[in-house]
């Protein structure tokens, strides 16, 4: 187990065939600074009372765009403050299936 590493359950299907609805995942708090595409997220959406899983799939001056793997459409830009004033940026370390 790695220092700080937290777990949560997804309960969708929004990141499959990566991760699996059902699976547990660990994740650690990560620089928000440090995150890049391809980097997959944990982060609380505003107004939602729910964990967002999502890959990165843009970076921008405004924050970052993201996009389940099985999902169509990305999601809207989320702004770092938005994202950290969450306490929510995190990195994926683990999954179990």
């Amino acid at each position: 187990m790695v220092r700080g590493e937290k777990f949560v359950v997804v309960i969708d299907s929004s990141m499959e065939p990566t991760i699996k609805e059902g699976a547990t995942v660990s994740y650690v708090d990560f620089p928000f600074e440090q995150l890049k595409v391809g980097d997959i997220i944990l982060y609380r959406a505003p107004r939602r009372d729910a964990l967002i899983v999502a890959r990165i799939v843009e970076v921008t001056q405004e924050g970052l765009r993201t996009k389940g793997d099985s999902n169509v459409a990305p999601h809207r830009i989320w702004s770092p403050l938005r994202i950290t004033s969450e306490r929510s940026s995190t990195s994926i370390t683990h999954r179990s299936i």
